[in-house]
């Protein structure tokens, strides 16, 4: 993890990087980042804004402490293997270890914010429904083109057909 805390300004580890990271507060803020968590260290997460940690090699114990009533019902100990997402709320903390049975391997994570703006969150979906409308009444507008040509083009041959006789 002190790599990702160096470089990535979401993370903030309350330890200096040239210390042994045993244990490290880190706040999951505004961006997306990525962490890593040695075998036998811990990590304290406080979430600022709601997202999802994204587990992408290991395993991890995650033990979610209890934030207040709203999420009451997710506190405790949660295990959790690459390609497992735990979704976060403002105000939860979260202690992360490494943990795969027979693996002493370290864990690494993603975090991502959830979209919560106005524009991304409502404008930004409008806006491609009404493209998505756009396109299906353009599709129709051709088939229904489509069938009329192939519908005159078929009665033209049924009358050629009954003129000649055949």
């Amino acid at each position: 993890m002190q790599n990702a805390t160096r470089h990535d300004p979401g993370l903030q580890s309350t330890q200096p990087p040239a210390q042994p990271l045993h244990t490290a507060k880190t706040r999951l803020g505004h961006q997306a980042c990525l962490g890593r968590l040695a075998p036998g260290r811990a990590m304290t997460l406080q979430v600022r804004q709601r997202g999802v940690l994204h587990i992408t090699h290991g395993g991890v114990w995650a033990t979610l402490e209890q934030a207040g009533p709203h999420v009451a019902a997710r506190a405790g100990d949660h295990f959790l293997r690459c390609g497992q997402r735990l979704p976060l709320v403002p105000g939860e903390a979260v202690v992360l270890e490494p943990y795969l049975p027979g693996e002493p391997a370290p864990a690494c994570f993603s975090w991502a914010p959830s979209a919560t703006s106005w524009r991304t969150g409502v404008v930004q979906p409008l806006v491609d429904l009404r493209l998505a409308m756009g396109l299906a009444a353009q599709a129709v507008r051709r088939l229904a083109h489509g069938l009329a040509h192939q519908g005159l083009a078929r009665a033209q041959a049924a009358v050629a057909k009954a003129a000649t006789g055949f």
